[in-house]
This record gives structure tokens, C-alpha cells and sequence, in this order.
């Protein structure tokens, strides 16, 4: 079943946020993905502890990068549709 959308911006917010939702679970599978596989590597603690800092810094920074760049991308389809 579809949804009914009264307008083309309401459509395009409504693909912003699945998509938002969709980048956001991406990046909490691979940041719980990563965890896991370091914490059954044979490493010992603070090596660990260090991999797992690194990963889950790196992961923060891509995650905050995509978000901005969804956010930017709705802002400026919004700017259209408002010109129209």
C-alpha cells in the first residue's frame, strides 16, 4: 500500500528521512559490526580499547558527514520547491 502525498515537497521530505534513517542504521550495523569483530580478535585489552576508540571515532565522523550532506540536500530541494 502507498502512501498519498498532497505535495511534492511533502513526498521529498518523506524520501529525506527514509533515507536519513537508512544511513543512520548503516552506520550503527557497522559500528556494532566492527565492535564485535575486535572484541573476538586475539588483542590484548588496551590494544582493543584503542581499535575500538579509532572505529568508533571514524564511524562518528562519517555519519555526521553523511547527515550534513542529507540535510544540505533537503534544504536545497526545499529552497526550489519554495521558488516554484
Amino acid at each position: 500500500m502507498s502512501r498519498i502525498y498532497y505535495s511534492q515537497e511533502a513526498r521529498q521530505q518523506a524520501q529525506a528521512q527514509k533515507a536519513f534513517l537508512a544511513l543512520l542504521f548503516l552506520a550503527l550495523g557497522i559500528s556494532i559490526g566492527t565492535v564485535l569483530a575486535l572484541l573476538f580478535a586475539e588483542q590484548d585489552g588496551e590494544t582493543l580499547r584503542e581499535n575500538i576508540s579509532h572505529t568508533s571515532e571514524s564511524a562518528m565522523k562519517d555519519a555526521q558527514k553523511n547527515a550534513k550532506k542529507l540535510r544540505d540536500d533537503v534544504e536545497d530541494r526545499i529552497e526550489e520547491l519554495s521558488k516554484r
